[in-house]
């Protein structure tokens, strides 16, 4: 080739590029999958097209893909390795209530005496049924032991044992707000001196130790027997 006409060809290939780069810099939204140009011979100068031209005598048609072809699929990356297991957690701290128990026992006072029976134990705290006598008066108690620190509140509606709404006759102390140490009682009910001689009270107490709270809910009765009978539940604090 000469090299005036190769030294034309670079020219219309510098031409070409230049025009190019201005057509995607300025024209970003061009549509056409398939560009074109008109390039004068001689001078190598061009005009580009997104449409198929009518070129002018003197001049040169070219055209060219926008998007080359789609690459192969790159081979798929390896698995990570699995992460180690976490630590184990803490177990949770108990359901509420923790744990709840019935209970009900019923003893026959002996004179000058006093009788024990065990009611539960429940965070830390055990609570017994005393039933005693004193000459012509027989009591029911309940007492409770607890480790240092622990409180009783405590409350009692009662009236005689025959339910006729009848005030009972004896004297017995209807609340309590305690310090609990050994054997604290903390509800007492006698009988009457005369009359209907038994009677019957409900006993609501709450006890709270340093880790824990117990709740009691009681029916009890002194007559020719000495009797208690609920429900009771624990709480840890």
């Amino acid at each position: 080739m000469p090299a005036s006409s190769n030294a034309r060809a670079m020219a219309v290939l510098a031409a070409t590029g230049a025009l190019l780069l201005a057509v995607f810099a300025a024209a970003p939204q061009a549509e056409a999958s398939t560009l074109y140009a008109c390039v004068k011979s001689k001078s190598g100068t061009a005009r580009v097209f997104t449409k198929k031209p009518k070129c002018k005598k003197g001049e040169s048609k070219i055209s060219w893909n926008t998007t080359g072809p789609a690459g192969k699929n790159g081979a798929n990356g390896a698995n990570g390795s699995n992460g180690t297991n976490g630590k184990e957690g803490k177990e949770g701290a108990a359901g509420q209530p923790q744990s709840a128990v019935p209970f009900n026992q019923s003893i026959e006072p002996e004179f000058l005496t006093e009788k024990f029976a065990s009611l539960f134990t429940l965070g830390g705290v055990s609570v017994r049924l005393n039933c005693s006598n004193a000459f012509v008066l027989n009591v029911v108690s309940l007492e409770a032991s607890g480790p240092a620190g622990t409180r009783v509140e405590s409350g009692m509606v009662d009236e005689r044992a025959n339910h006729k709404g009848e005030p009972t006759a004896a004297v017995q102390q209807l609340l309590y707000n305690l310090a609990v140490g050994s054997d604290t009682r903390f509800s007492s009910l006698a009988t009457n001196g005369s009359g209907e001689v038994a009677n019957a009270g409900h006993v609501n107490a709450t006890i709270t130790t340093p880790t824990a709270v117990v709740v009691i809910d009681a029916y009890i009765e002194v007559g020719p027997h000495c009797v208690a009978s609920g429900m009771a539940f624990s709480i840890p604090t």
